[in-house]
């Protein structure tokens, strides 16, 4: 009786997330010392971030083991949170959490995951709202006597901003990322509140918070003040404090190479061709210059007040590298709201800057690797013209083939967390281009080929970072293990996956796949061995 009992009770909770057992548990052990030994079960879950693949397991176990005990203890209800046996209660929660509960017209100071108690048997009228994500309108059903569960996957809803300014040509700033010059319509952004800043030289900053709760679409018609002319008060020292116009600083960073033509990146943002003088404030700056079938250099350089720095690099020949697409460092939205709960929690990651190639790898880069190496012979889809033209990416390939590859290409395979945001930049969106899928931008089951097609066809594909067929054609291999929910524990610098795993990631779906179901934030997983004429890859190399 009590080890069916036992059993009932932990598939029950089986269903709850890591983190709602765990609000569970402790707060009902508190106080601590009144329960030691289900504290150190809790203690040694919550502190293991081993990352191996039984991680999320085990901690799991843990909570639901604790859960057991404390049902045994009577410190929880095992039936009705009431001591009324009429009434019934709802445990509602959501993905993510922090919703606002509303239960029959009626506000409740409270947000998910939470316990709705004391309910009269019967149907309740229940609204759910957070801001950024569409509400949930529904009904739930209460039963005398009994906890029932409901767990909703909210979908984020997302807007756009118009931008005019006059005069056009300011700097737009949104949430201090810049975006783009005036006039532009900012898209497929969160519908939450963002700060926008407009900066153009000569006038004065704009600055103003932007609320998408209420509306999808927000226009921003600004005439820009113009700035008075520096006084001797501000010629003396740093005006930054005193000025947003970065012209009045007086401190200037130019910038050179040989040959000329080569693309500048200021911390990672990308500001023109050299030769180049730009306008800056006095601080610590990390300079990158690239250019096609050239080696790219980076440097970081010290601009002081009233000073100018010249950085003149001369870039060395190596072909290969105009075939590489440079993804700057920072953070960026790992995962997705729209996703399977496998892509939760939603969490900033931050990746050093890479290079990722810009095409998938080909049947001629893989066979000219086969004949240099003597690596085992080529796949059968090599001979077969539907599969073996010289610019169709590479099929039929083990993990262990694609990761060969690669090291003799002086590369390596992209972590899952390096293949998303080369997908996706650095905003939450589903594809390479936005939000909405077009069938026009991606090698599908939808475009009707049937087969794989020459890389870089379609072109309204590609990713912000300048990236090809990261949705479609194949899907491609990556360096991680697979785990589920492993984004429970993946650490926020440079995740690499599990230690150890039977089946490494996939990422990107393929020609065969439908496109409406696929996203840049799905994960997929195959055992390193297996051999499909879907999967390919392609490759990464670090920044020297």
């Amino acid at each position: 009786m009590i080890r069916a009992t036992t059993n009932k009770i932990r598939k029950k909770l089986a269903a709850f997330s890591i983190r709602d057992l765990r609000r569970h548990c402790e707060a009902a052990l508190s106080p601590k010392q009144s329960h030691p030994h289900a504290w150190r079960l809790l203690r040694s879950a919550r502190n293991d971030t081993s990352g191996s693949p039984y991680c999320y397991a085990t901690k799991k176990l843990c909570w639901i083991t604790v859960s057991i005990f404390l049902l045994g203890m009577s410190l929880v209800p095992s039936s009705s949170p009431a001591k009324d046996k009429n009434l019934g209660a709802a445990y509602i929660g959501t993905q993510p959490p922090g919703a606002f509960v509303t239960l029959d017209n009626e506000p409740k100071e409270l947000n998910t995951p939470c316990l709705l108690s004391d309910l009269p048997p019967g149907e309740h009228y229940l609204k759910l709202f957070l801001p950024g994500f569409q509400p949930v309108v529904t009904q739930i059903q209460i039963k005398a006597g009994e906890i029932r569960d409901y767990k909703y996957l909210l979908e984020a809803k997302y807007g756009s901003i118009d931008v005019n300014t006059r005069p056009g040509g300011a700097d737009i700033y949104l949430d201090g990322k810049f975006v783009g010059r005036s006039p532009k319509r900012i898209e497929d952004i969160l519908a939450v509140e963002h700060w926008l800043k407009l900066n153009q030289t000569g006038y004065k900053l704009w600055e103003k918070n932007v609320n998408l709760h209420d509306t999808t679409h927000y226009a921003v018609d600004v005439d820009m003040e113009k700035l008075a002319p520096l006084d001797h008060k501000q010629e003396k020292g740093d005006c930054r404090t005193e000025c947003h116009d970065v012209s009045q600083m007086g401190s200037k960073l130019r910038i050179t190479s040989q040959p000329d033509g080569a693309t500048v990146y200021l911390n990672g943002e990308g500001k023109g061709e050299t030769p180049l003088t730009l306008n800056v404030y006095p601080g610590t700056y990390k300079v990158h210059v690239r250019k096609s079938d050239y080696i790219p250099q980076e440097k970081e350089v010290v601009v002081e007040v009233k000073k100018e720095v010249v950085l003149n690099l001369v870039l060395s020949y190596e072909q290969g590298w105009k075939d590489l697409v440079f993804v700057s460092a920072g953070d960026f939205e790992m995962g997705s709201y729209n996703n399977q709960e496998d892509g939760l929690p939603v969490h900033a990651v931050y990746l050093d800057a890479y290079y990722i190639d810009k095409y998938e790898v080909t049947n001629a880069q893989y066979r000219k690797f086969v004949q240099e190496t003597e690596h085992r012979r080529q796949p059968s889809y090599q001979y077969d013209r539907k599969w073996g033209g010289d610019d169709q990416p590479v099929v039929g390939i083990s993990w262990e083939d694609a990761a060969d590859y690669a090291k003799w290409a002086g590369k390596r395979l992209p972590t899952e967390a390096e293949w998303e945001k080369a997908a996706k930049g650095t905003t939450l969106q589903r594809y390479p281009w936005g939000n909405n899928w077009q069938m026009q931008s991606a090698n599908t089951a939808e475009a009707g080929q049937n087969q794989t097609v020459k890389v870089g066809t379609y072109t309204l594909g590609i990713s912000p970072f300048g990236a090809y067929d990261m949705i479609g054609n194949v899907a491609e291999w990556c360096a991680d293990w697979y785990a589920t929910g492993y984004y429970q524990t993946s650490p926020q610098k440079s995740p690499k996956g599990p230690d150890s795993g039977k089946t490494k990631v996939i990422r990107g779906g393929g020609w065969s796949d439908k496109g409406e179901l696929l996203s840049v934030t799905a994960r997929k997983s195959l055992a390193p061995m297996v051999r499909l004429n879907t999967v390919g890859f392609r490759c990464v190399k670090d920044v020297r």
